[in-house]
């Protein structure tokens, strides 16, 4: 699921090395700071990846592995306008706040503007068309926010003129062409790493990461304590049912069946759901590699296939390989997909909403497993291949 995600291929990001340290040694060194009254503090539950730490009218955060593999973590300033940087302070980027005028590079932090009420701040975007947010979609319609083309093609010129107070991007790499064009400017970038979390609330709780930005904490802290809570009693829900549906997920993609492993973000969703993932005995946070064989010979008999990319019915998954019809899930029509919502030119909903809202991706997968736990529940996200 990973992978389906980025697969747009926004991978733009600044790095810049403040130490040698580890993300493990940065995360085990508390940033010590005077004691601050002067924001709403906001506590990390379950997010792994970023912390936070007040100080005397200025924040500290810390991006503890800002890509897949880093060695180092990503350190910012978060410094109110007009004051003077304190100092003995070393940050990868210094951002002057509240941030009026941000740039994103991927869809799924798109949802953090509108939950907390900021839409307005979002004033451009790489390939608009992805984006599915109605209210982003009248502003870009407004011109409101501007297209800075292809992620290969990113219009820097058009990115300058801007001049927006931050850039928040998402980096897989040391190694990107964009990276020497944004370090020749001198707006602020900073890198969400929410895709590296390993829960569903841990990739939620993001939300409060854009709100540092904003002086949003109170109203970030609000929204996702009510996801929680619904989160946690459908959870709860779950657990009643005397049944666990084995469930696998995935397509092969040139030749390999890319599956989520049994600590991923995926397999901590179908469990909770109350479901028996076939490879939740695995210990890999990412995708496992498998080939068709391996795959058919352990689920060949499941009773659920969820997540099959953007095929429309089990004839067009057929028709893509014959061989998926030989498992009991499609010769049953147990097969879902998470396509039920698209934007108005075409962007997945799921992939931009769903990580934000793990609660509603929660429910639709207790309603495909347990439908009677959620009698007048419709899906959302997700929809049925007929």
């Amino acid at each position: 699921m990973l992978s389906l995600n980025k697969s747009l291929g926004l991978a733009f990001f600044l790095l810049f090395l403040w130490s040698c340290d580890t993300p493990e040694q940065r995360a085990e060194q508390p940033i010590s700071l005077a004691a601050d009254t002067t924001f709403h503090q906001t506590n990390i539950r379950y997010a792994k990846q970023f912390k936070v730490a007040y100080a005397d009218g200025y924040k500290i955060v810390e991006v503890l592995q800002p890509f897949p593999g880093a060695e180092k973590s990503q350190r910012y300033l978060l410094l109110p306008h007009g004051m003077e940087k304190p100092e003995g302070i070393e940050a990868d980027a210094v951002v002057r706040i509240p941030v009026d005028d941000m740039v994103m590079f991927s869809t799924t932090h798109i949802p953090s503007l509108d939950l907390l009420g900021a839409s307005e701040v979002l004033t451009g975007f790489p390939t608009t068309d992805h984006i599915s947010s109605e209210k982003m979609r009248e502003r870009i319609e407004a011109g409101e926010v501007q297209d800075l083309g292809a992620s290969n093609g990113l219009n820097i010129e058009k990115l300058m003129a801007l001049s927006p107070d931050v850039v928040m991007a998402y980096g897989m790499g040391p190694q990107d062409k964009s990276l020497r064009s944004l370090q020749r400017t001198d707006i602020p970038v900073v890198l969400n790493a929410d895709f590296l979390e390993q829960s569903p609330l841990g990739r939620a709780e993001w939300l409060k990461f854009t709100a540092l930005f904003l002086n949003k904490e109170e109203e970030a802290d609000s929204v996702f304590n009510r996801i929680v809570q619904r989160y946690d009693s459908l959870r709860a829900l779950a657990a009643t049912a005397e049944v666990q549906p084995e469930i696998f997920t995935g397509l092969v993609y040139n030749g390999t069946w890319f599956m989520p492993g049994g600590d991923s973000w995926a397999a901590r969703f179908f469990e909770d759901a109350g479901g028996d993932f076939l490879w939740s005995d695995t210990e890999e946070s990412g995708s496992l590699q498998l080939s068709f064989e391996s795959v058919f010979n352990k689920a060949h008999d499941a009773d659920f296939w969820i997540g099959t990319a953007n095929y429309e019915s089990l004839e067009g998954l057929k028709k893509a390989d014959s061989r998926y019809s030989h498992f009991d899930a499609w010769q049953e029509g147990n097969v879902y997909t998470y396509t039920a919502r698209t934007g108005a030119k075409g962007g997945n909903e799921y992939m931009e909403l769903g990580y934000s809202r793990p609660d509603i991706v929660l429910a639709d997968l207790i309603k495909i497993l347990h439908p009677d736990l959620l009698p007048d529940y419709e899906l959302y996200f997700y929809e049925k291949l007929e």
